[in-house]
């Protein structure tokens, strides 16, 4: 558990629940640049992972939070191949 008080967790919290909808709404728009069309096609692909990336991170810390370890290595595992991904993409449509 958290090792500070109970309303140090709560804020925490607070503060990645804000977090993750901020990021949603940027992989959102994203996402309809890339419909769209208004820059090259395919621009937006990495950026589109590597805050998918951001957000598996941030649930990993939060489960680890939770005192859910087992939960929480294995999105660690994930997110490190998401951010694989999202270097290889950035090498293929940025470079």
């Amino acid at each position: 558990m958290f090792r500070t008080s109970r309303r140090t967790y709560k804020e925490y919290k607070f503060v990645m629940d804000v977090a993750n909808i901020v990021i949603a709404i940027l992989v959102l728009c994203c996402i309809v640049l890339t419909f769209f069309k208004v820059i090259r096609p395919m621009f937006f692909f990495p950026v589109i992972f590597y805050l998918g990336t951001v957000m598996n991170i941030m649930a990993c810390v939060r489960s680890f939070l939770d005192n859910n370890k087992l939960v929480g290595a294995g999105m660690a595992v994930i997110s490190f191949l998401m951010l694989a991904v999202s270097v290889y993409a950035t090498f293929l449509y940025w470079v």
